[in-house]
């Protein structure tokens, strides 16, 4: 009879990796819900190795999204809050995109046409490294107070994303 071992190490950037990617497929499914073009929905996942690696940084405190619809003004949509502050080593991967699927069908639609623009916040004494497709912006957004949390999107070793709503009243 033999014996097999193995070692399996999970590392941080395990974690960033599980959340970055279901930060981008939560929010590539709320905008296709509530009606925003597929061609613009696509672009979302042009942004998941810059998330990964400010999460694997511990950088990015949040990724609002604001929605424009076409000659309207430009307000709040969505939001991710990372929190960092969980380390389990022994936490296993998860994500609630079923349960946030079933909570997005609560969301009004929108007007055709409508655009929208996913800006990053780093967090308080960080700042964020420079990555492909993105540029630093240093303008007013819309209020992101208040807002209906739908739950954890995903969470590991480490950390976790939050999905807030800022369209539902």
């Amino acid at each position: 009879m033999s014996t097999t071992t193995y070692t399996t190490t999970r590392t941080f950037t395990h974690t960033a990796t599980q959340l970055a990617g279901v930060m981008v497929s939560a929010l590539a499914e709320t905008l296709l819900a509530i009606g925003v073009s597929s061609d613009r929905v696509s672009r979302v996942f042009e942004y998941e190795s810059a998330i990964k690696c400010w999460i694997e940084e511990r950088s990015l405190a949040k990724i609002r999204v604001t929605l424009k619809p076409p000659g309207g003004a430009e307000t709040a949509g969505y939001a991710f809050d990372i929190d960092y502050t969980a380390w389990d080593p022994e936490q296993k991967f998860r994500d609630q995109l079923a349960r946030i699927r079933r909570q997005i069908v609560k969301e009004p639609r929108v007007r055709t046409g409508t655009d929208f623009k996913v800006i990053a916040s780093p967090r308080s004494g960080y700042s964020l490294s420079d990555q492909p497709g993105w540029t630093n912006t240093n303008r007013q957004l819309p209020s992101f107070s208040n807002g209906y949390r739908h739950g954890t999107a995903g969470s590991g070793p480490g950390a976790s994303a939050v999905l807030r709503s800022y369209r539902l009243t």
